[in-house]
């Protein structure tokens, strides 16, 4: 690291000339960087100051200030000064786009990915076929797999070879997984963490733990039902992979005594729980849980290898799926990170279905805490929407001597040609009846799906609809697929096999005029598609989330501490208004965009803007007020207007041409050729 006291002190001169060398004749993405924007020397400025104090470092900054360049030379910097570093974003969208700048800048970096993006040639050799994932429980069984051997196995390679790049670039999940192996023997010199406000969503999910009684029966059932099939393949796997496979009848009794000895734990334990929502399990309660769990783990593993070769998704594998489970739960329950756990049991089901769930809930923040603590000496946490500087340091364990901030509210870019609309004829999108005015989902949905193809026959430009849900979107799908102007349009998949697939997809979208791309999960951030690739979003509902019983303890103890909410306040109001930022923000790219983002949702129209309002949570280019709320017809009428105006001659075109693909579509439809 560089230290104070071993080293020249560090001048923000001494950056400018390193920065000034490395972008002379930069180009990226076939963009010639002449010199930095006002909004980078500025980050660089408080990034020299940041180091020469050895402090860690706070930036807020609104999307297309070139944030990505700005800490990217930094981190070139440090790595110079023979530093370590490493780069984290919450998606693998954004991880491809961050390389492209460090690959720019002629970074010797390594990328770092989830097992699930890479292949395995073992079972591509079983299964015959060149696209099965590599499934990590198999690996550390077979200890002896030839291919991981002779290094022929690019997850293994990319794993041992990572601790020699000076530059590491992964995501959340990956580095809350992995920290500890990817930082080696000593802690990296700095870690970046872009679009920090997702660190504690993408913790709490990727460290859930949970297991129940009914995957354990239904494991067992599974097993009983298939061995048969399974004692002919197995002869075949000794022989061709050279595997020390057995699994006798013998070895299915005893592994179905410990599926029945853990269900039967599951019910003496806690047969009187009664109808109680929650009870957490005492020391006492948890000890036998684990030893027999451990049991039926061990038992577990030969048929969990049959399991690995013949069938090709890992989400299909029943055996594997629960060891996979109970390995994280034992782990969980007697490691280092037990005191950062709250375990608990639930009833769950309905009368004729009644079965126990146990579930391992992360102390989120006392984890980000331990985990950043443990693997950099210093941090920088970017983002367009951190929020309140002290309240982001409080949740992650950083006091206020210890950072410096460095917040940007000007975009670099006239934005006169982007609007914000939210509808007031919209339904409330919230999934159940509030009250006796409320209607259920299904009437919200339809008139939702209606306003939708309203909306979307008045813009012929690329379009993306961004959903609460992989369900709630293909809903929509299947209801505009009926219209014939809009149905060649459509872009939709509701599964992905790979990250790679995933981007595959938004590439088309961005290339394909006109296209409508059906967004969920993480499509609010990580997407680039400057210019007419993308210029109007829909958000169909508001990305509320519940609170957890971490986030509720937080706000109560807040309140308890300081007489007021402090940094916790509504923390599920606050990571929805940072999710709709985000996804405004993919308008905002390039000084030649433009386009419109309407918010369909109309509880946008209630309290949530006005909370958004008072929490100076809108973007702040964005001079919104009561004047963008506007009713159906309205939205449609400003549409139009607009796409004359910013899309011109083209316009009529556009629609002529969309106009001719529909009527081949319903032709071929007709005749029976299409299906």
């Amino acid at each position: 690291m560089i230290e104070i006291e071993d080293k020249a002190n560090l001048k923000e001169q001494d950056l400018k000339n390193f920065t000034k060398a490395k972008i002379n004749n930069l180009k990226i993405d076939d963009r010639e960087i002449q010199e930095l924007r006002p909004a980078q020397e500025e980050i660089l400025c408080k990034f020299a100051q940041a180091l020469n104090q050895n402090k860690h470092i706070l930036i807020q900054a609104p999307t297309g200030c070139g944030k990505t360049l700005a800490y990217s030379l930094v981190a070139d910097y440090v790595i110079e000064k023979g530093g370590r570093v490493m780069i984290v974003c919450p998606t693998k969208d954004l991880q491809k786009q961050i390389s492209v700048t460090c690959h720019a800048l002629n970074l010797d970096f390594i990328e770092i990915y989830g097992s699930g993006e890479y292949t395995c040639p073992l079972r591509n050799k079983s299964l015959k076929r060149n696209d099965a994932p590599v499934v990590t429980l198999l690996c550390k069984r077979l200890e002896k797999c030839q291919y991981k051997t002779k290094k022929e196995c690019d997850y293994f390679k990319s794993r041992e070879i990572a601790k020699e790049f000076p530059l590491a670039i992964t995501n959340y999940s990956k580095y809350i997984e992995s920290w500890d192996i990817l930082k080696g023997r000593k802690k990296f010199d700095l870690i970046i963490f872009d679009e920090a406000h997702n660190i504690e969503s993408i913790a709490e999910q990727s460290s859930r733990v949970y297991i129940s009684s009914k995957e354990v029966e239904d494991a067992k059932g599974y097993l009983k039902r298939n061995y048969g099939k399974i004692e002919k393949i197995i002869p075949i796997y000794r022989d061709l992979f050279d595997l020390e496979v057995k699994l006798e009848r013998e070895d299915v009794i005893r592994i179905i005594g410990h599926f029945e000895k853990l269900i039967k734990l599951f019910e003496k334990r806690f047969r009187n729980i009664g109808n109680a929502q929650d009870i957490e399990l005492s020391e006492e309660d948890i000890e036998p849980l684990i030893r027999e769990c451990k049991n039926l783990i061990n038992s577990l593993e030969q048929f969990s290898i049959i399991e690995t070769l013949s069938i090709l998704k890992p989400e299909d594998m029943n055996a594997l799926k629960l060891k996979e489970k109970l390995d994280k739960f034992t782990k969980a329950a007697s490691s280092r990170f037990r005191n950062k756990y709250r375990f608990k049991i639930r009833l769950k089901g309905g009368y004729q279905e009644r079965y126990i769930e146990i579930i391992g809930e992360p102390l989120v923040r006392k984890m980000i805490q331990y985990i950043i603590k443990n693997s950099t000496k210093l941090q920088c946490h970017v983002g367009a929407t951190l929020g309140n500087f002290g309240n982001y340091a409080q949740r992650i364990g950083i006091s206020k001597a210890d950072f410096i901030s460095c917040e940007i509210t000007d975009y670099p870019f006239d934005l006169k040609r982007r609007i914000l609309l939210g509808l007031i004829d919209g339904p409330p999108m919230n999934i159940y009846k509030k009250n006796e005015r409320d209607y259920p989902w299904g009437k919200k949905k339809d008139i939702a799906n209606k306003i939708l193809e309203k909306l979307l026959l008045k813009w012929p430009g690329n379009t993306l609809i961004f959903f609460r849900s992989r369900k709630e979107a293909s809903s929509a799908y299947e209801f505009l697929l009926v219209n014939p102007m809009l149905a060649p349009r459509l872009i939709f998949r509701p599964f992905f096999k790979s990250g790679k697939e995933r981007r595959e997809l938004i590439e088309h979208f961005g290339k394909k005029k006109g296209s409508i791309l059906f967004g969920f999960g993480k499509m609010d951030q990580g997407i680039d598609l400057p210019g007419e690739a993308l210029t109007l979003i829909i958000v169909y509902s508001l990305p509320f989330i519940y609170r957890t019983k971490q986030m509720v303890e937080d706000y109560q103890e807040s309140k308890k501490r300081y007489g007021t909410s402090g940094a916790f306040e509504k923390v599920d109001l606050e990571v929805a208004a940072k999710r709709l930022s985000q996804l405004i923000g993919r308008l905002v790219r390039t000084e030649d965009d433009f386009g419109a983002v309407i918010i369909l949702d109309k509880r946008f129209y209630g309290k949530f803007y006005r909370w958004m309002k008072g929490k100076r949570m809108l973007p702040k280019d964005i001079d919104f007020s009561r004047r963008n709320f506007v009713s159906v017809a309205q939205a449609c009428e400003i549409l139009e207007k607009l796409g004359k105006a910013t899309i011109g001659e083209s316009y009529l075109e556009y629609l002529e041409c969309l106009t001719i693909e529909a009527e081949k579509s319903k032709a071929l439809e007709d005749l029976g050729m299409l299906t």
